[in-house]
């Protein structure tokens, strides 16, 4: 993990596991990404959840493939 992007990695290690958090960011992503410190693009990657913009600021690609996965479950589930 780059040290410069813990916080981003950290905040999709949370959406993947902690179902307050994922509710937070379904209500607002960005409101959710403001509130963990996120600024610039890594809150507007996080807030897309761009799997290929994330790994392009050093996530690996997994830890976004499950946060992706799981909020899109939970969007479906809602609908």
């Amino acid at each position: 993990m780059r040290p410069d992007r813990v916080a981003l990695t950290e905040a999709l290690h949370t959406l993947a596991h902690d179902p307050a958090a994922r509710e937070s960011y379904l209500s607002d992503g960005a409101a959710y990404a403001a509130a963990i410190g996120l600024q610039g693009d890594e809150a507007e990657a996080l807030i897309n959840l761009s799997e290929q913009t994330l790994a392009d600021l050093g996530v690996h690609p997994l830890v976004p493939f499950l946060t992706r996965l799981l909020i899109d479950h939970e969007r479906r589930q809602k609908t």
